[in-house]
Parts: C-alpha cells; structure tokens; sequence
C-alpha cells in the first residue's frame, strides 16, 4: 500500500495541474471536489469494518495455514501433477466465496452457515459461482476434471494459478479496504487519487468495486 496521505495528494494534484497545463482554478476545483471521494465512501458502506473482520477470520481459517506451502510448492505440484493439486482447487473455491462475499453476492446469513458447518461451504460456492464472470470461467474449466492419476498440465496450472491468484487478491482487497476504515489519513489522499500500489489496484481497477460488485455497472454472468 502507497503511503501517501491527504497532504502529499493535493500537492501532486497541485503538480500533476502544472505538468498538464491545466489552470489554477480547474486544479482547486479538484481540490475541493476530490474525484474518488463518493466511489470510496461507497465502497466503505458496502463493505463495513464488521463485513472485513468477518471476511479475514475465514481467510484465516482457510488459506493463512496453506498461503505457508510457499509457491515453490505450488510449482511443484503443477509440474509434477501432485495430487495436492486438489487442495489448490478448494483453496481457489474458499477464496472465490470470500470475493463473492466481499462484492455482496453472498449475503452474511449464508456466510455464518459456513461458520456452523463447514459442509455447507461447496453448497454455498455452487449457488453463487455463475455470478461473477470471472469465478465462473474458472470454475467450469476445472469442476469437472478428475484431480488423480496424471493430472494435465493444463488442468494443474490452471487450478494453482487460480488458488494464487483469488487467496492474495482477497487479502490484499480486504487490507486495503480495513485500511480505508481505519486510517483517514490514507483514506482522505485516496479522495485525490493519483499513483496506486498494485494491491490498492486490485479493488480500484483490476476488480473496480463499483462496476463488478453486485447490481454494479459491470455485472455479469449467468443465472
């Protein structure tokens, strides 16, 4: 995460005007008026302290003890088609239900099934998979392939690239947004924009919140 606050924003955005030739007048309208003020205040009413603390118990609950295979394992495993492969893709599914969750597609009461019982986690998945596009594309490549015996190569990638990719992005979104919350200092330099850290770009532009969360601009999938 940057660490720029309120104060170090203005006065990029007071640069960024100079270098962009744009007048006085237009830089201090930004200035009173920061661009990403409503998107973040949003996202923070969407997603509460008490939905982030709920979120980042059942990630360490399901992926903190796996995130410590390291992903040299991980490449192991593709390489050599381990079946702890297998554990790649319901680590990917733990991570994919949490992203759902945070985006607003599962809602806290199916959550909390999880918390009573642990089997109702695959029931949970299964139901809201199709609604976002990108879990869905994943999770069709890989729901019914046969994880022993030789694995494909394909499949194998696929599965830890996925357990990767959706358990860190997860964390990161959840830090970023617990951060928001916490720390007005960061939260108010973010009303300006300006340069981002790869996590923070993430939830702002790799999954903007605002288009790809529920009933957002950009939703997708099937039914």
């Amino acid at each position: 995460m940057r660490n720029i606050g309120k104060k170090e924003a203005i006065e990029n955005l007071k640069s960024w005007g100079k270098t962009c030739h744009h007048s006085q007048k237009e830089v201090e309208k930004h200035i009173k008026h920061p661009s990403q003020q409503k998107g973040i205040d949003k996202i923070l009413e969407d997603v509460p302290l008490s939905k982030v603390k709920k979120a980042k118990a059942f990630w360490n609950k399901w992926c903190k003890e796996i995130m410590k295979d390291g992903e040299l394992e991980q490449i192991y495993r593709a390489l050599g088609s381990s079946l702890k492969t297998n554990r790649s893709y319901w680590r990917f599914k733990c991570a994919a239900t949490l992203f759902l969750y945070i985006y607003g597609y599962i809602p806290d009461k199916e959550l909390d099934l999880i918390k009573k019982d642990i089997d109702k986690a695959e029931q949970i998945f299964d139901k809201h998979r199709k609604e976002m596009q990108i879990i869905k594309e994943i999770d069709d490549a890989l729901r019914d392939k046969k994880f022993r015996g030789h694995i494909p190569m394909n499949v194998s990638c696929l599965a830890i690239g996925a357990s990767i990719t959706f358990t860190k992005a997860v964390k990161a979104i959840l830090d970023v947004i617990e951060r928001l919350h916490k720390d007005k200092d960061y939260r108010e330099g973010h009303y300006y924009g300006g340069t981002i850290d790869w996590d923070e770009a993430i939830l702002f532009s790799g999954q903007p919140y605002e288009w790809c969360k529920k009933g957002g601009k950009n939703e997708r999938g099937d039914s």
